[in-house]
């Protein structure tokens, strides 16, 4: 199952490089949260990860189906610019033609009007000749006229006559190319207006087109609007398990009746009593009583020199020393710190006392080197070992042991105690297993240090606040 949803997370990180993320992929909370150990031990989160991964890629495929329609709408959108530029280069190639034409109409217009103009003059002319013919030679004996006057009229007739026959002949002529000149025009005008006809057609094909497309891409920009509104919903989905589960781990405690629940099931495996266990938890990382939760108080200090153990303070940012003890601790650590995909440098751990280290993890406040006993870190290599992870096999968790996760501490802390006697539920093994659990030794009969007598009133005050849980906030619950 764990190798399984792996692979679903894989897909998830991978899917989050494209779009609804962006350029925010490669950190991208959510998926960095469903990739986690936190997530995977998480039945709900599982669940919710893997509708994650599937509305992901259902969006991605209907985003990739859109950007392919509003390409295929561009391209469509060029098929028709070509088509009215094309249409246009018709429309004055047509133009041009139709104004050549009526030139052509007008020269053939006045050259017909020539024509018929010296048809007239010959008509008139021939008449003349005609009746200079007709004439006899005692009318021109006895009119004013000489004979050699005659002649000479007649002949300047005959002659205008030629002339006006020859030009009546080129104006014809210059009519007859004129006209073949037009309706070679008009042919050319008829192909082009053809051509554009065929281009208008063509374009309308293509409008067809885009108004299919166009209605398709509306369809689809529709789909990937709710594909969007539901991908959003659900991440939200996912940013409020994630702000449940790790607000245990990063300080913000989680409600007393969880805690109590968790506490519950691990008395069934452990046999220590819900309240002694919760009496650690407040001993160690506190309980507010003004919101009722736990586990706010994890530790105040960063470890940053891993040669040294050495840190700093989470509030202030001054050097602390001793904050993680270099060689004991330090490696198992940063091996935990690993395995659970965890900044090492932004995870707080406990500030060392006047003496000894810090470095105590999560709520129940499990230094490094303890932790691997219960969840399969082994010295000296400290990998993990899931088959040595007492605390999964224990209680059943599907994912490597987790000391920042709330369930994974209280049930961890659990186990640990009942290794140390609580389970035997009386006052003096309770109160020597918080010894224990505190300084590793039983609580000192005599103490004479400063340091036993803080172990001594670590262990009374756990027990103490033991009996005030339980008959305050448990005995409630069940009714007594």
């Amino acid at each position: 199952m764990y190798r399984a949803f792996s692979l679903i997370v894989l897909t998830l990180a991978t899917l989050s490089l494209s779009a609804p993320y962006g350029a925010e992929a490669a950190t991208d909370p959510i998926a960095d949260f469903c990739a986690s150990p936190t997530a995977l031990a998480d039945a709900q989160a599982q669940r919710e990860c893997q509708d994650l991964v599937a509305l992901q890629a259902s969006n991605a495929k209907i985003k990739g189906e859109k950007d392919s329609i509003e390409k295929e709408v561009k391209d469509i959108d060029g098929q028709i610019a070509i088509a009215q530029q094309k249409i246009k280069v018709q429309n004055t190639i047509i133009a041009t033609l139709t104004k050549d034409i009526g030139t052509k109409t007008v020269k053939i217009n006045g050259l017909q009007a020539k024509i018929d103009q010296d048809v007239d003059s010959v008509t008139d002319l021939i008449q003349k000749v005609n009746q200079q013919d007709a004439v006899s030679v005692v009318s021109v004996l006895l009119g004013n006229k000489s004979f050699s006057d005659f002649y000479i009229e007649l002949d300047t007739l005959h002659a205008l006559n030629k002339q006006l026959t020859n030009l009546i002949s080129e104006v014809r002529s210059n009519k007859v190319e004129t006209e073949s000149e037009k309706q070679s025009l008009q042919d050319r005008k008829d192909k082009e207006t053809d051509a554009k006809v065929a281009i208008e057609a063509e374009k309308r094909l293509i409008d067809r087109k885009k108004a299919e497309k166009a209605a398709l891409l509306a369809s689809k920009t529709a789909d990937y609007t709710v594909a969007q509104k539901l991908l959003t919903e659900q991440k939200q989905k996912v940013a409020q398990i994630r702000a449940r589960l790790f607000k245990f781990q990063d300080g913000e405690g989680i409600p007393f009746g969880d805690a109590y629940d968790y506490a519950a099931r691990a008395a069934r495996v452990t046999g220590v009593r819900p309240a002694f266990l919760l009496a650690i938890i407040t001993q160690e990382s506190s309980f507010d009583s003004a919101d009722s939760s736990f586990g706010k108080n994890i530790g105040q200090c960063y470890l940053r020199d891993t040669s040294t153990g050495a840190g700093v303070s989470v509030a202030s940012g001054a050097a602390r020393s001793n904050v993680m003890h270099p060689t004991r601790d330090v490696p198992v650590f940063l091996q935990i710190a690993d395995a659970l995909g965890r900044d090492y440098q932004n995870t707080r751990v406990s500030c060392a006392l006047s003496y000894g280290y810090g470095g105590a993890m999560g709520p129940a406040q499990f230094i490094p080197s303890t932790w691997a006993l219960y969840a399969g870190y082994p010295s000296p290599s400290y990998a993990y070992v899931e088959s040595k992870d007492r605390i999964r096999k224990a209680f059943g968790f599907t994912s490597p042991s987790n000391p920042f996760d709330a369930e994974h501490a209280i049930s961890a802390s659990s186990l640990f105690l009942g290794d140390l006697g609580a389970g035997l539920q009386t006052y003096s093994a309770e109160k020597n297993a918080a010894c224990k659990y505190y300084s590793g030794k039983s609580c000192p009969t005599n103490p004479t240090t400063k340091q036993q007598r803080d172990i001594v009133a670590y262990g009374a005050s756990v027990a103490n606040r033991a009996i005030r849980i339980q008959e305050e906030m448990i005995d409630p619950i069940l009714g007594k």
